[in-house]
């Protein structure tokens, strides 16, 4: 296990890539991990990101391979330790066992008391947790897009945590003491990214604040630069994860998106360019444009930007 940073990126997306297409074949929704992309781009090796670890499971051998990603964080008021935006190769039967002991042993090290939550989508980590790690299941919720449990850990496996697994190249996590800072944008780049978000284009937006299509460029551009998005639908979705945008009340539409176009949905908030998506998730550049159209449509969206922002109020991105 070692902390992931920005070089570990291209293993990082092989990874998602692997476990989307694996989903897709069993039929299961897809997610493109936005959260803990954003968090290794971001990451300096040796230090929290605000009190947040990408951490990685490497396969040594001829070539090193990474079989297993999580963010770790503590998370208040009771700072429990938190695991989610979990990823493991298929191929590797045995990744989620080994993030489970590893995950264990970096609680038992933490100050206070050893208590974690584990927040997946497939819920694949918390049972391994019980069998392998020596937690004990103390209630599971169930809802509608997965689940999360949480777990305590019994005195008497502590000794042998450290026995089984090594901490390397990770720092220690601090509880924490203040919120996530949200980006310090001009309140003119979140007017002009709020707009964007309700669906008009750059030509409807410079008219209606009466300004040039080149200064409306500009504002974006500088918003883009300061938060480190790829383009403006990721822009959007990550002004949505920090909050700075509001979400509006859900309509009530249920949309019918398939697990492809749930995975197209996710890679395109997080600013992949369409050819990209179609390379991921082993499509056709056509159909990759065709699911963004039927996802527009089912969400009433006008733009790619417009469709995030009403994935966020329908529930569909978090």
């Amino acid at each position: 296990m070692r902390q992931l940073s920005p070089p570990d990126i291209a293993a990082v997306d092989t990874l998602i890539s692997n476990q989307i297409r694996h989903q897709l074949l069993h039929g299961r929704d897809a997610c493109a991990g936005p959260r803990l992309r954003r968090l290794v781009t971001t990451a300096q090796r040796g230090a929290t990101e605000h009190g947040q670890l990408a951490v990685g499971l490497w396969r040594r051998g001829p070539t090193e391979r990474l079989v297993g990603a999580f963010a770790v964080r503590y998370a208040a008021p009771r700072s429990v330790l938190l695991v989610e935006n979990t990823f493991t190769d298929p191929a590797d039967t045995h990744a989620e066992q080994l993030a489970a002991m590893w995950t264990s042993d970096f609680a038992a090290r933490q100050p206070g008391p050893p208590r974690l939550r584990c927040v997946t989508r497939a819920a694949a980590i918390g049972p391994r947790h019980v069998q392998a790690g020596g937690w004990t299941e103390v209630s599971h919720p169930a809802t509608l897009r997965g689940g999360w449990t949480l777990l305590e850990q019994r005195a008497a496996i502590m000794p042998l945590l450290a026995q089984w697994v090594r901490t390397e190249y990770v720092p220690g996590l601090p509880p924490p003491t203040e919120g996530h800072p949200r980006p310090t944008l001009h309140p003119r780049m979140l007017t002009v990214s709020r707009l964007y978000a309700n669906g008009l284009t750059t030509a409807q937006l410079a008219e209606k604040l009466s300004l040039s299509v080149q200064t409306v460029k500009t504002h974006t551009a500088r918003a883009r630069s300061l938060t480190a998005t790829r383009s403006t639908t990721a822009l959007i979705q990550y002004l949505y994860l920090r909050e700075e945008l509001g979400r509006h009340a859900a309509s009530g539409v249920i949309a019918e998106v398939s697990p492809r176009q749930r995975a197209v949905l996710g890679l395109a908030a997080f600013g992949d360019a369409q050819a990209g998506i179609a390379r991921t998730i082993g499509v056709s550049l056509e159909i990759v444009k065709a699911d963004l159209r039927a996802l527009r449509s089912a969400f009433g969206a006008h733009t790619n930007p417009h469709l995030v922002a009403r994935a966020w109020d329908e529930g569909f991105l978090r």
